[in-house]
């Protein structure tokens, strides 16, 4: 078991602080007592048989976390928890936000009268208060944990569908041949290069885009936006290793395949080393691939 399991198992050990009162109001605690050893829970008492005083030992019991009604229905003590480190029970939202109760302070053990004072706890106007405020928290705080949730939804919902449309453009140009930079990174600039001519087209019906693009087209260094060549060289080198690795496993597949190796000297005379393989693929056509 964990350390921070082992923490918030056991009352005990909780700090009481902001923190733990709003974690706790959030999201619960469990009785989890199926799995615990109620050894340390042991408590002597004295009793006489006959003139002889006898030491007996009363234990923590499972039933005193439920309760009967008279129409014989039982209801859960949710409220209250077991230590395992002491041996007692506290009960949580009393000693979340105070009282001074010893199911609030150091725990209550004493078995012989469990049953009385756990109801006399339980009707009391204080544990009906911290109850209620603990309630309460938890609903506010929740309220606003969901809402920061959904925002974080939405802005990943969002630069999903701007990757998505960085991502048709960059798998378009280079089945064209087509350069993606130009002499400049601006949108609206006519020198801006074939990847962002793309995409101001695309936004032209896009409103989306068109929105993005406003928004976040040159928004200088250092600033998210997607649509920098930083962003699309990531994306080429990505695809380039899974065309790699899809040819490599249909060459593998195949029963022949033969390879070319030429160069020619680029623009400036430098010479680019090319190679060709040729094979049969599954389907018994064959296939050149560079």
């Amino acid at each position: 078991m964990s350390l921070n399991l082992i923490y918030w198992s056991d009352p005990a050990l909780w700090i009481i602080n902001n923190f733990t009162q709003d974690y706790l109001s959030i999201h619960g605690f469990s009785q989890n007592v199926s799995s615990m050893n109620f050894s340390k829970s042991k408590r002597p008492y004295i009793k006489s048989q006959k003139g002889i005083n006898k030491t007996y030992y009363r234990y923590f019991n499972l039933s005193y976390l439920q309760v009967t009604l008279k129409d014989g229905e039982k209801l859960k003590r949710d409220f209250l928890m077991y230590s395992e480190s002491k041996g007692v029970i506290f009960c949580c939202p009393c000693l979340l936000f105070g009282n001074k109760s010893a199911f609030a302070t150091t725990g209550f053990s004493n078995w012989k009268k469990a049953e009385e004072r756990i109801l006399e706890h339980t009707n009391s106007s204080k544990h009906r208060s911290n109850i209620l405020k603990m309630k309460d928290r938890g609903n506010t705080l929740g309220r606003i944990e969901n809402n920061h949730v959904r925002q974080v939804e939405v802005q990943h919902t969002y630069w999903i569908n701007v990757l998505k449309r960085v991502v048709a453009v960059v798998k378009s140009l280079p089945s064209r041949g087509l350069a993606f930079r130009g002499t400049a990174s601006k949108i609206g600039c006519n020198n801006n290069g074939n990847f962002l001519m793309a995409l101001e087209l695309l936004a032209e019906f896009d409103p989306f885009l068109s929105n993005h693009l406003e928004t976040y087209g040159n928004p200088g260094k250092g600033n998210t936006s997607y649509i920098s060549y930083n962003v699309y060289e990531q994306f080429i080198s990505i695809m380039s290793r899974q065309v790699l690795n899809t040819i490599i496993q249909e060459v593998k597949a195949s029963r022949y395949f033969s390879i070319s190796v030429d160069s020619t000297p680029d623009i400036s005379h430098i010479d680019q080393l090319s190679f060709c393989v040729r094979y049969i693929n599954n389907k018994g056509e064959p296939v050149e691939r560079f």
